[in-house]
């Protein structure tokens, strides 16, 4: 009977029903669920939520791995599977036959204090291959077994990355994790000088000045304690900055190394908040951005 049930569980995760039998099925399988007084009530409680994924999402698509069988037919309906967000922090989720990308979605928007159902809509799970220069985010309704199993049976190393990807909402700043998460995905595009905008090599005085406060408040964020030094700063500018001629390098050190006396009031995730604050206010930040091939004329008229 156990082995029966376990069986059942495995089958409403690939599989529905007719619309004739379904009313009789679900009520069948909610009286075996929901009474604790019989034997396998837990699997049955299993079993029907795998059924009703599958009215909602259509049912796995890929045949399970020897490994998720032998897992099922032991009885553990999950397995931990990492999850990795902006900067590497991991996060080991529990992943059953049946979760699909909204579900490790909205479970780690929660971990962020986001709630609000449209504002989750700004996050995506991409599925970053070894050796593969392109990526799409995963679609809500996959599962993540049938792309995890896919990819282990033909020995391809990769990483579930959860990041945000459309940023309509304004920023928030009342959960640490956000502040990380958010920062680590905006830093890396920020030092290599995707948020710069220089008209004619010019820069006001006050962008002069953000961008050399956004140094110090990086060298805060790094954690660490005594003024950034020449050969440091050089490190916290976006590249773009690095090749003008408007400012020598000692001047920007010595704007970098003004602004550091205000940071020792501040810990490391503050002055990523302050970072932020300031970034928010740019035209291109919550941009997206694509590498171009260039290619010659010649080649593309042949």
């Amino acid at each position: 009977c156990q082995r029966g049930w376990r069986l059942f569980s495995i089958i409403t995760a690939y599989f529905d029903c007719s619309e004739t039998l379904r009313p009789y099925l679900f009520k069948y399988l909610e009286t075996a669920a929901y009474d604790k007084r019989r034997a396998f009530h837990v699997t049955a409680n299993i079993t029907l939520k795998n059924l009703k994924k599958t009215f909602k999402f259509g049912g796995r698509k890929n045949v399970p791995s020897i490994e998720e069988i032998a897992a099922i037919s032991a009885g553990r309906s999950s397995k931990r599977q990492m999850y990795r967000l902006p900067g590497g922090t991991e996060r080991i989720l529990s992943t059953s036959c049946t979760t699909v990308v909204n579900d490790i979605i909205e479970e780690i928007c929660l971990m962020l204090n986001v709630t609000n159902s449209l504002e989750m809509d700004e996050f995506s799970l991409y599925c970053i291959i070894e050796g593969d220069p392109y990526t799409m985010p995963l679609n809500r309704d996959e599962y993540i077994l049938d792309v995890t199993t896919e990819l282990l049976k033909n020995g391809q190393l990769f990483y579930l990355i959860f990041c945000r990807s459309v940023w309509y909402y304004p920023l928030r700043l009342d959960s640490h994790l956000y502040i990380e998460v958010v920062f680590n995905q905006v830093a890396p595009d920020y030092l290599e000088g995707l948020l710069i905008q220089i008209p004619g090599e010019k820069l006001s005085d006050d962008f002069i000045q953000q961008i050399a406060r956004i140094a110090s408040l990086l060298h805060r964020a790094a954690e660490l304690e005594q003024m950034p030094t020449k050969d440091e700063i050089k490190y916290l500018l976006p590249k773009p900055i690095l090749a003008l001629r408007t400012l020598k390098p000692m001047q920007w050190v010595e704007m970098v190394q003004n602004h550091w006396n205000d940071m020792s009031a501040l810990s490391p995730i503050e002055a990523k908040a302050q970072c932020l604050d300031i970034l928010q206010k740019w035209p291109l930040f919550g941009s997206c951005f694509f590498a171009v091939k260039v290619i010659d004329s010649f080649f593309i008229s042949q």
